[in-house]
Formats: C-alpha cells, structure tokens, sequence
C-alpha cells in the first residue's frame, strides 16, 4: 500500500505587524512520525529513505521551523531518531554534552535547563510547573528572565501579563562537539491553556531596550527569527565586515560565561567588568576543543549566507585578511549587538503558540530562538527536546 505523502502548509502570516517579514514556519499534517519509525517495521535508516521523511527534511530546510502535528504516540526513543536522521552520520551524542555541569560552585549559564527522563540520555525535559506522573510528578523551575536580565521585570510587571525574550540563541554546546543541524521540541502540556481548560490571556514581550518594542504572544510561546534576516538587515559595509570575520568561543562557555547576565531584550551579555570565570578556573581543556567559526555561515544544504553567533560566549573576533583580533569583551559585545539588532523586531519574530502534540523542528544552523517565561499560575509546560550533536562544523 502506498503511503501518502505529508501536507506541507505554510503559515499565514500578516500583511503587516508582528511576523508579516519573519518568512517562516510550515505546518505538516497527515504523518505519523511514531509510525514511520516503529523499530517492528522499519530500522531508522529505512525510515529515513522513505518519502514521507525526505518531505518532513526538504520543509524543514525550506521553512526553517516546522510544526508537525498530532505527535502525542511519539516516544522519546523515535524522537532521538527523527532528529538523528536529519544527521545519520554523527555519534549521537546530546546536543549540549556536558555544558550545563557546575565547577568550583559556579553554575553554568545552562544550569537547570534540560532533565534527564531516564529512558534516552539524548531526550531531555524542559518546561514548568508539576509534572505528570510519566515525569515522577517533579515540580520543574522555568527558565525565566528574572534569574538572568541584569534587570528584570518586576513581580508586579509579570503579574501584569508582561514577559521578556530570555535569551536569542542556537542551541550548542560551542566546545569539543559542532552544533547541532536541527532540534526538536514536543508539546506534552502548554501553559497557554489553564489547568481548567481555559485559555489563558496572551502576554506581552517587553523589548525594555529603549525602542518601546513589544509583541503579543502566548503563554510559553518559542520565538524564531532567521540568520538570513539578520544579515539582509545589514548594510553593504557590514555586510563586507562580516564576512571577512571568525568569531571565537571560550572554552567551556557556558561556565566561563556562568557569572553574566542578559540584556533585557534577550540579545548578548549585559556589559559589565570582570564577569566571567578566569580561563585557569575552568576545567581542564585542550585547544584542539576551542570552537572557532564564521560570522556569516554558508548554509549546507540551501547555501543561504545568514549571520550566525551566540555572542554570549564570543571571547575573540578575528580578521585572517589582516592578522588582527578584538579581544576586548566589552568592544565584542557592543559589535555583536549592533549587527544583531536591527533584525530582532517584531516583523521579523516567528513566535509559535504550542498546542499539545505538536513536534516542533527547526533547522539550528539557520535560526536563533528564545523561551518566553509565564506566571506561574498559567499551569504547567511540559516538553520534550532532543537534538545531537552535529558530524560536521558550520562554514
């Protein structure tokens, strides 16, 4: 019997306002992911060969996200598959390796994200709130802004119904393994639906930056927003700029960078001196680890040029041509945040509403994306997030 292909639709979005420039986002419907890669019928690499899956792969490097609905049978070991099918050569190893461990009583700035579920060490749990008995019933703490903006919103604000971007980034550990090629969210419970079944006010993103930027969206919403767009965004001259450069990260990033705080609209580190670890406090390391990439990466499979780099964790920006590097913290943050801004504008920001059973995928390499905190009244957020790290470093 002939299985039909999956319905690629992509999303509507306004003529003008929030998202109208995003070019974003592509739903897929008529799949059964837990089908196509039921181990009884198919191994994952038949799986992968199938048409339905070459579809599934062609939108998500068309669209950039893609929300494949009605996913609730999928188990965290076909969500490990799916995503380790995009990438059939890598080892498999999660995403993040081990960025999120604490040293020396500092923890890192990924501390708390990602839970082990104890069935696939690749597959974590993200979210809020109490979880279900599948989870233990353990009660998770979001991943909000207050703990991170160097000024955050206050009680009071939050109550309110405002939030902020927690923090524009690709998911990566930036040391010893390359980034993932996509990543993978499961909605098992949205806080966009109260506990009683109603559907709770949307809330308002608060830029705080001096723009007077905000944006609607709903409770426990994943904004995305195009590299291509933020290096479309620039001028020829930065255009010129960027090319010629390569960012460096710092070894164990995300404890180097543990001591930071965020900018209130999510984007980079809030300058101040001395506030990250000293390179001799690290763990042990060896160079060969350090990360050094592009500004502007080539995309492997579209060959789209976008402007992509975490700069909380850029300790280095070199310029091969000439020989030269700024390693000044404070003149690397205030560059990076310079050209990444202009981009992250509401027309630009693709902010998807989750419902249960969605499975979200995104291409990793081609946009940066942001948690949105919630009251804590709003319920429970429960995801599952999987992705592995790459076989291949980005050029």
């Amino acid at each position: 019997m002939t299985v039909p292909l999956p319905i690629v639709t992509p999303l509507a979005h306004p003529s003008s306002g929030p998202s109208s420039l995003s070019g974003l986002g592509a739903t897929v419907t008529h799949l059964d992911l837990a089908a196509l890669f039921d181990p009884a019928h198919r191994t994952p690499g038949k799986a992968r060969s199938t048409p339905q899956f070459k579809a599934l792969e062609d939108a998500v490097y068309r669209y950039k996200v893609v929300v494949v609905k009605h996913q609730d049978r999928l188990a965290p070991e076909q969500q490990y598959e799916v995503v380790k099918a995009f990438d059939p050569a890598a080892q498999g190893e999660q995403g993040h390796n081990n960025a999120t461990v604490e040293h020396k009583g500092q923890k890192s700035l990924l501390f708390g994200i990602g839970n082990a579920i104890g069935t696939h060490p690749e597959v974590k749990l993200v979210g809020g709130g109490i979880q279900s008995e599948r989870f233990g019933g353990r009660v998770l703490k979001q991943a909000d802004h207050v703990a991170y903006h160097k000024h955050p919103l206050s009680e009071t604000e939050r109550e309110a119904g405002l939030t902020r971007w927690h923090r524009w980034h690709m998911d990566a550990a930036l040391f010893r393994t390359s980034l993932p090629l996509v990543t993978s969210l499961l909605c098992l419970a949205t806080p966009s639906i109260s506990p009683d079944g109603v559907r709770n006010p949307r809330l308002t993103v608060r830029w705080d930056d001096g723009s007077g930027l905000e944006m609607e969206v709903d409770a426990g919403s994943t904004g995305f927003v195009a590299g291509t767009a933020v290096y479309e965004a620039l001028s020829d001259e930065e255009r010129r700029w960027c090319d010629e450069r390569f960012v460096e990260y710092a070894p164990w990033p995300y404890q180097w960078n543990g001591p930071t705080r965020g900018n209130s609209n999510g984007l980079g580190t809030f300058d101040e001196p001395d506030n990250t670890m000293p390179l001799d406090d690290l763990p042990p390391w060896d160079p060969a680890d350090v990360k050094t990439y592009p500004l502007v990466w080539k995309h492997h499979r579209t060959g789209d040029k976008a402007l992509m780099v975490h700069s909380v964790a850029v300790r280095a920006i070199h310029h091969p041509p000439s020989g030269t590097s700024i390693t000044s913290l404070s003149e690397i943050r205030s560059r990076l945040a310079a050209l990444q801004r202009k981009a992250f504008v509401p027309e630009r920001i693709c902010a998807h509403a989750y419902e249960v059973g969605d499975l979200v995928i995104f291409d990793n390499r081609a946009v940066y994306h942001s948690a949105t905190d919630y009251p804590d009244r709003f319920g429970t957020r429960t995801m599952l997030q999987a992705h592995v790290a790459a076989s291949f470093d980005p050029k």
